[in-house]
């Protein structure tokens, strides 16, 4: 959500609200709507800079990794 939120910024178009809406692919079709707090738009704006950033070095230096280790131990 944060970057269809990030890109409508860009474009010029402000949005009041942030909502998702979840509907249920069989009848009797059950419906669920959130509303994304701007608190929590705004924790995922900040992480979605820094995986732009992220993306940005990989594409600059040619290493796309998780960042995980080789081997966990469980």
């Amino acid at each position: 959500m944060a970057f269809y939120l990030y890109v409508c910024g860009i474009e010029g178009l402000k949005l009041d609200a942030a909502n998702i809406f979840a509907v249920e692919s069989n009848a009797p079709h059950a419906v669920q709507c959130f509303n994304i707090s701007l608190l929590t738009q705004r924790h995922g704006h900040a992480i979605m800079l820094d995986t732009l950033k992220l993306i940005a070095e990989a594409k600059s230096n040619g290493e796309y990794t998780t960042g995980w280790p080789d081997w966990v131990e469980l």
